[in-house]
């Protein structure tokens, strides 16, 4: 009876703890360290058309993932429209090796001391953290404090940002 209670007294606050985490994480990220060559579609592209077909622009396509090989923070610029995530998400997709991929919700930080970076646990690929729409993050609260933490983590910073009016 006591090793019961001893394991209840332990499994409900981890549970609660866990719980009360994997929430706050849900709210700042839509991606959790998901593995580069397991990303869908859906994962990046967020329900824009997807086909199948890629027709690679090979210079600029060969730098993306030559940059994201290397570990380069990476800032892919266009015009609305032009394929700039698609071109990345090509690249995260055939990666090799893969890497450890997390996404932010674009939102208002308005407590820095809630945003917090993920662990990543036993694993020993490279993080990458990707900023779809750059330009949409830097209009939120707080925003210019999360990019020193990101590199201060470690982080490689892949992000996309339009160019000119929409």
């Amino acid at each position: 009876l006591t090793l019961i209670s001893i394991d209840v007294a332990i499994l409900i606050p981890l549970t609660l703890f866990l719980h009360r985490r994997d929430r706050r994480l849900s709210a700042l990220y839509d991606i959790l360290w998901k593995k580069s060559s397991s990303l869908e579609p859906d994962d990046i592209l967020y329900g824009r058309p997807y086909q199948r077909y890629y027709y690679e622009r090979k210079e600029e396509d060969d730098r993306i993932r030559e940059a994201i090989r290397k570990g380069e923070n990476l800032l892919v610029v266009g015009p609305p429209l032009a394929g700039k995530t698609r071109a990345v998400y090509e690249a995260l997709k055939v990666l090799n090796p893969p890497c450890d991929v997390l996404v932010p919700r674009c939102m208002d930080i308005t407590d820095l001391s809630s945003f917090f970076i993920p662990r990543r646990w036993l694993s020993r690929r490279r993080p990458i953290v990707l900023i779809d729409d750059l330009h949409r993050f830097v209009e939120k609260q707080n925003f210019e404090h999360v990019l020193p933490l990101l590199e201060k983590a470690g982080l490689t910073i892949v992000a996309t940002c339009r160019s000119g009016a929409e």
